[in-house]
């Protein structure tokens, strides 16, 4: 019925009829456009090896792309410099080559494939210096855009290690997964643990570390009827905490769903250019 990308996340949000439609079904029409689809918790991101022989490919086409350049500019060598410049296009080429391909699959002529055709007409035209640097210029565009995402990726991870995964309960007294804690339990927070949940101090007295969260460069004392945010680290005292929002609408979640939504959309002015 509707389906959505997250560039940042990495994720195909699906919205549809399961009486109509399975998850297999969805994973192969994925699979058809030439991408890879895992559930969510099989994530695995490009391994370094392959980012490292993408890096590596990336150095050595510009060292002999500026080599070529520089025996054209003085007109030595003869023919050396066009062979430097098809080896420089032969290593940049691959790298768009993958993306190139899976829009031709489908159908789309988008910037990859509009990037080798005009490589190519340089070729045709002769000019294989010009067609290395077309190539090898994309290259880098495209190799800054991964490292940006890269970041972005890191950042949000960072984000999310700041709440724990369980909570204490104080009736229990057993660990339970921040999901299952409903508003309104009663969550201890040990000294020097991180706050699991937001939530209204009910018992205890300690300083709060909320710098993840607002910024504040010195812990905040609390007691009860303060309000304290899933992420702030608990200092010297042991506190009992009445949960006011579930794991999904805490502050940091919040905060968390606003960086993913401004680094998945393009500015107008990034639009154009």
């Amino acid at each position: 019925e509707a389906f959505s990308a997250d560039l940042i996340g990495q994720r195909l949000h699906v919205k549809y009829d399961a009486a109509k439609l399975s998850a297999p079904a969805i994973a192969e029409a994925v699979a058809a456009t030439g991408l890879r689809v895992r559930h969510d918790d099989d994530v695995v991101p490009e391994t370094p090896r392959t980012a490292s022989w993408r890096l590596l490919a990336l150095l050595a086409s510009g060292a002999l792309l500026f080599v070529a350049q520089g025996l054209q500019w003085a007109d030595a060598f003869g023919w050396w410099p066009w062979a430097l410049a098809g080896l420089s296009l032969a290593l940049s080429a691959p790298l768009t080559w993958p993306k190139a391909r899976h829009a031709l699959k489908v159908g789309v002529l988008d910037v990859n494939v509009l990037m080798l055709v005009a490589a190519a007409g340089a070729c045709l035209l002769g000019d294989w210096l010009e067609a290395a640097a077309v190539s090898w210029l994309f290259a880098i565009a495209q190799a800054l855009e991964a490292r940006t995402l890269d970041h972005a990726r890191r950042a949000i991870r960072a984000l999310l290690d700041l709440a724990p995964a369980t909570a204490l309960l104080r009736d229990s007294n057993e660990m339970v997964a921040v999901g299952l804690v409903p508003v309104g339990a009663v969550i201890v927070v040990r000294p020097g643990d991180a706050v699991a949940l937001d939530g209204d101090i009910v018992a205890g007295h300690s300083a709060i570390n909320q710098a993840s969260i607002t910024g504040e460069s010195m812990p905040v004392d609390k007691g009860p009827g303060d309000e304290v945010f899933a992420g702030s680290v608990n200092g010297f005292g042991a506190l009992e905490v009445r949960v006011t929002r579930p794991s999904r609408d805490t502050t940091l979640a919040r905060i968390i769903y606003r960086v993913e939504q401004a680094q998945s959309h393009r500015a107008p002015s990034q639009t154009l250019v």
